[in-house]
C-alpha cells in the first residue's frame, strides 16, 4: 500500500501586482492555515517520508511550513515539473519515487490538483481549496506501478472546516 498526499498550496497574496506568478508569496491567511493544517495532520499521524514541491514561492513556503511541524529534519525536494506542467508530469513524479518512501507529499497548484483528485480519482467535491489536503492510498507494490485507477481518496482535509 502506498500513500500519496496531494496538497494545494496555501492562499497566496495578490498585494504586489507586479510580482511574477512564480514569485507570489503566501498571504497572512495562508500562513495561519499552514500551521492549523500541519497540526491537524500531525494529530492524525500523517507524517511524510518525502515532500516534493513545485518551486513556486507559495508552494515551497507551504511545503516548508508543513515540514517544520511534521518532520523538521526532512528537506523539501523541489520539482518544477509540478508547476503547471499537467497531471502527466505529476504522475511521472510519483512513479519516479523511491520504493523506500511509504508516504509521499506533493505540493501543487490548480488546475492539476483538481484534475487529479476530482476527475481522475473521482472524489465527489466541487474543488480542492487552497491548502486542501487529499490523502490517497493505492494498492501497488512499487511507486513505478502507481496508477489513478488503483488509488482512492480516503479524505480531503479543508482548512476552513478545521
Amino acid at each position: 500500500m502506498r500513500t500519496v498526499v496531494f496538497i494545494r498550496h496555501a492562499k497566496s497574496s495578490w498585494d504586489t501586482p507586479n510580482v511574477a506568478d512564480y514569485d507570489r508569496p503566501v498571504a497572512k491567511r495562508g500562513e495561519q492555515d499552514i500551521l492549523r493544517v500541519a497540526n491537524e495532520m500531525k494529530k492524525r499521524g500523517l507524517i511524510p517520508d518525502l515532500v516534493v514541491s513545485s518551486g513556486a514561492l507559495r508552494a515551497l513556503t507551504t511545503a516548508r511550513g508543513l515540514v517544520a511541524v511534521l518532520h523538521p529534519e526532512l528537506s523539501v525536494l523541489v520539482n518544477d515539473q509540478l508547476y503547471f506542467a499537467g497531471k502527466k508530469a505529476v504522475y511521472g513524479a510519483i512513479r519516479e519515487t523511491s520504493n523506500e518512501v511509504g508516504t509521499l507529499f506533493l505540493v501543487l497548484h490548480n488546475p492539476d490538483i483538481n484534475e487529479i483528485v476530482l476527475d481522475d480519482l473521482g472524489y465527489d467535491d466541487d474543488n480542492v481549496p487552497t491548502l486542501g489536503v487529499a490523502m490517497v492510498r493505492a494498492k501497488c507494490a512499487s511507486w513505478a506501478d502507481w496508477k489513478p485507477k488503483q488509488a482512492k481518496v480516503e479524505e480531503l482535509i479543508k482548512p476552513k472546516k478545521l
